[in-house]
């Protein structure tokens, strides 16, 4: 997939591999950019729209799971190649809530000048790590 975004999405919707999935968009501007970096957790403050891809399918389809129906490699192919092709779109980072530890990179990116903060209030309050649902960087030096 190739061209503008609107292309992309456009031939991504089109495209859709069961009647679960969805593309979801969040502008994310006015207010919500108004604030400084170092007042909030988030290292982006500029107006930005967030893509989310949702690549769902009914549990009979996958066949990795319950023997029988339609394989699930092809709904998790039109997610990644959507997911690939926007990615010269994008932003460094992403939305920290749908982030996970397999994407350090991202998720540095996400925090910014944020990441020694944000480090130093983890340590202090949750010094054994029991709140880990959204990802925070391992160290400063992959911010």
């Amino acid at each position: 997939m190739t061209g503008s975004i609107a292309t992309v999405l456009d031939r991504a919707a089109r495209e859709f591999t069961s009647p679960f999935s969805a593309i979801v968009w969040h502008q994310f501007h006015g207010a919500a950019t108004r604030p400084t970096l170092g007042s909030t957790a988030f290292g982006r403050r500029e107006p930005h729209l967030m893509v989310e891809l949702i690549s769902m399918w009914e549990n009979g389809e996958n066949k990795n799971h319950t023997g029988g129906g339609e394989d699930r490699s092809s709904h998790l192919r039109w997610l990644e190649e959507t997911h690939a092709a926007l990615e010269p779109f994008s932003l460094p980072g992403g939305y920290v809530n749908f982030l996970g530890p397999e994407t350090p990179d991202q998720v540095a990116n996400s925090y910014g000048p944020n990441t020694e903060r944000l480090l130093a209030v983890k340590s202090a309050v949750d010094p054994d790590s029991v709140f880990s649902a959204t990802p925070l960087p391992t160290s400063t030096a992959a911010a």
